[in-house]
């Protein structure tokens, strides 16, 4: 009756708990006679380990490859090609009869396929043709861990054609600029050298050695677009696979919260919001569960424990089976009755106002800075008839900075630290006319006219 939703079994079914068909359906309609596009997460890299019956009616599953969750779906293996065609007409279905506007493919880096046609370029040619009937638009995204271009790069050009990607080396580099823990995978990011380079490559690692892999790992991405690139400071995942749970709102101080949220809405490419970061959501997002089998249940909570194993917490792992888990990761809507959380949803409100009022920018000509000593990451955009410089500090401490291409005088047209932010109210002092002092955990853009 509750999952997260990557243990299906029955790709073409929608989980009757949750309301079955008629209700999707309902709810996708509903959500476009209010301006709402819809994004559904699948999964075909793999089935589920509960109630999967599809090896009994062919080749769904191949031994030439193992996923971390099971046995790898059958996209190149003898006996493949209704396979292909099953999970295609998945998608098409998706589109066609329940209109969702986009689908999420999880994790394609474990979908493997040595055909002359990829998998993911078969389908995006069949959406392309259900489109030309339809007129309608549709999108495919991938959450992709193998830094390579192909999976975003045109057809015609050899690649896949996926519209987009997650970049989780952004959220990495991220996390660990705001005072992470470089554990686990997170080893591999040295903070804010590594989020200047995100912001101006997308990839962190495009061709350079990896400690954590333990190899070179990567490829260039100077010719793809930026709306390619998804990026985020928090995400189902990232919450979710913590041991405990914890959003942003529990992990740092409310002024980081909303340095965090201007990283993302302010960089080049498309942003994604977890559910409830909005406004400060405090509850956990938990992993939970609701199988059958004792014996998997048991598998899973092991499975948990030595996930973690590399990351140092503090604190008893909470139980995915346990309904509490399921009860506790609930958003709670009352927060917003609070006026901490109320003015943080008018921040967020607000920043995606600036962001839609700016001229699309293109990530090669931004100039970007990042100062190692004083965690403040400054990024600089040519307007036609002004430029804007932007301050980043993830300090616990003001800063100081010269701003030198320019002798013009700048406004201040943006900063996180105003009153109406619930800010220290500092104003942003000017010794010199061209100094400019960044309020600790801040977010500030400057304005300069006849650049």
């Amino acid at each position: 009756t509750r999952n997260w939703g990557y243990d299906g079994v029955f790709p073409f079914a929608v989980q009757n708990s949750y309301g079955g068909p008629a209700s999707l359906q309902h709810l996708i309609n509903t959500c476009h006679q209010h301006g709402l596009a819809v994004i559904l997460d699948v999964v075909y890299n793999h089935f589920g380990p509960e109630g999967n019956n599809a090896e009994k009616f062919g080749s769904y599953l191949t031994e030439k490859y193992k996923t971390p969750w099971g046995g790898a779906v059958n996209f190149d293996d003898a006996e493949c090609d209704a396979v292909r065609e099953y999970f295609i007409e998945n998608v098409l279905m998706w589109f066609r009869d329940f209109h969702v506007d986009a689908l999420r493919l999880d994790a394609v880096h474990a979908i493997k396929d040595f055909s002359p046609v990829h998998i993911l370029k078969e389908i995006r040619q069949y959406v392309d043709t259900l489109m030309s009937l339809t007129g309608r638009l549709h999108y495919l995204i991938v959450e992709c861990d193998l830094n390579d271009t192909r999976f975003i790069e045109k057809t015609e050009e050899g690649g896949y054609g996926m519209h987009a990607q997650w970049i989780d080396e952004f959220h990495h580099a991220l996390r660990v600029t705001s005072g992470q823990e470089p554990t686990g995978y997170y080893s591999d990011f040295n903070g804010i050298n590594h989020l200047a380079k995100s912001f101006k490559d997308a990839y962190v690692y495009d061709g350079i050695y990896s400690c954590h892999r333990k190899k070179t790992f990567g490829t260039k991405t100077d010719n793809i677009p930026d709306d390619k690139f998804i990026v985020f400071s928090q995400n189902h995942d990232q919450v979710g696979n913590r041991m405990l749970g914890e959003r942003s709102s529990i992990l740092i101080s409310f002024d980081l919260q909303k340095v965090l949220a201007a990283s993302v809405l302010m960089s080049p490419y498309l942003p994604l919001l977890f559910m409830g970061e909005e406004y400060g959501e405090r509850n956990p997002f938990l992993y939970f569960t609701d199988f059958s089998s004792e014996e998997l249940i048991e598998s899973v909570r092991k499975g948990r424990k030595k996930e973690f194993a590399d990351f140092h917490i503090d604190g008893e792992m909470p139980d995915p089976q346990a309904i509490t888990s399921f009860e506790k990761s609930k958003l709670n809507w009352n927060l917003l009755n609070k006026r901490k959380h109320f003015i943080l949803l008018g921040y967020y409100n607000q920043l995606i106002k600036y962001r839609k009022s700016r001229a699309n920018i293109d990530r090669r000509t931004v100039v970007i800075k990042a100062f190692e000593d004083q965690k403040v990451l400054m990024l600089r955009l040519t307007f036609r008839k002004f430029a804007e410089v932007y301050f980043f500090n993830f300090s616990h401490k003001e800063q100081i900075k010269e701003i030198e291409f320019t002798k013009n005088k700048y406004e201040v047209i943006f900063n996180s630290d105003d009153a109406k932010w619930l800010g220290s109210a500092a104003a942003i002092q000017r010794s010199k006319p061209q100094q400019v002092i960044i309020p600790p955990e801040s977010f500030l853009v400057l304005r300069f006219s006849n650049v």
